[in-house]
């Protein structure tokens, strides 16, 4: 999804890394300091992802056991994916599609964690995979499956277009799009090289 630029959002130190030969975003757990993208307004993308999804992350943690929960990616902070990273080093994801389900009410994040000890303070690769029609989501790191789910009927949700839904990097989503100037509670704390998304 690059038909919109993504924005930057206070000031993200950019350097370039040359042991991954990649450029990284520099985050100290400042709510203020992000980079957002629209998808609420690229219905198309939406329906893309409210079917199935991948959220690829290339990140560093700061620390392997944080002093709180930090959240490199995410959409808004109530609802939708996210990756998230504990104290006690457990690496928690979630995959509810964006929206709400048909009852009206918002579908809340329901976190998936890995085992205590699982986040180390090196660059790791993540992978989020969501497939509604299957009825999975997983979470792969450094491409080993480290997390499975089966999808409930709050994450199986019927999508509704909606201007305020985007995607966070560098903290939770907090707000609506064309006004957030600050992410939600977790703000990352480390270094992130890369962000995909997939509607597959």
């Amino acid at each position: 999804f690059r038909n919109t630029p993504i924005e930057m959002v206070g000031e993200v130190p950019l350097q370039w890394n040359e042991n991954i030969q990649l450029y990284e975003a520099l985050f100290q757990g400042d709510k203020s300091n992000f980079f957002k993208y629209p998808f609420g307004s690229n219905p198309a993308a939406m329906n893309l992802i409210s079917d199935a999804y991948t959220i690829e992350v290339y990140c560093q943690s700061e620390s392997a056991k944080p002093t709180t929960q930090i959240r490199p990616v995410g959409f808004p902070n109530n609802y939708g994916a996210g990756l998230q990273m504990m104290a006690n080093g457990e690496v928690g994801y979630s995959t509810a599609t964006l929206g709400y389900n048909s009852a009206g009410s918002v579908t809340k994040k329901l976190w998936h964690k890995t085992k205590t000890g699982t986040l180390t303070d090196e660059y790791t690769h993540y992978l989020i995979v969501y497939d509604r029609k299957k009825n999975f989501s997983r979470l792969y790191i450094n491409g080993t499956l480290a997390s499975s789910h089966v999808v409930c009927s709050k994450e199986a949700i019927h999508f509704e277009w909606a201007p305020s839904e985007w995607f966070a990097i560098g903290g939770d989503a907090s707000g609506v799009f064309s006004s957030a100037s600050s992410t939600g509670a977790y703000p990352f704390n480390g270094k992130i090289a890369a962000v995909r998304i997939y509607g597959r």
